[in-house]
């Protein structure tokens, strides 16, 4: 078992890993939360709202959100905005 946190991008790389090595994954995401009971949708990573589906996700989990973790988040008006520098 993996357990991570910190920058998404670097969780993202290490989940990419523990797919490759069959491991099982926890990762503690942070994701801007403006109400913290799940109303304003800040938080959102595909069906889940951190605030109150997280903020520890699964390698199940992540495998649900693989084209947004670790590739999108929200900033604070709400906006979609990338996290790779592509």
């Amino acid at each position: 078992m993996i357990y991570t946190c910190g920058p998404e991008l670097m969780m993202r790389e290490i989940f990419d890993i523990a797919e490759k090595q069959r491991l099982r994954l926890q990762a503690s995401l942070e994701r801007i939360f403006k109400c913290g009971i799940g109303l304003c949708g800040h938080c959102v990573i595909g069906p889940y709202l951190v605030c109150k589906d997280g903020p520890v996700f699964t390698s199940d989990q992540l495998r649900e959100v693989k084209d947004e973790f670790g590739i999108i988040t929200r900033d604070h008006s709400c906006k979609i905005v990338s996290l790779r520098e592509d």
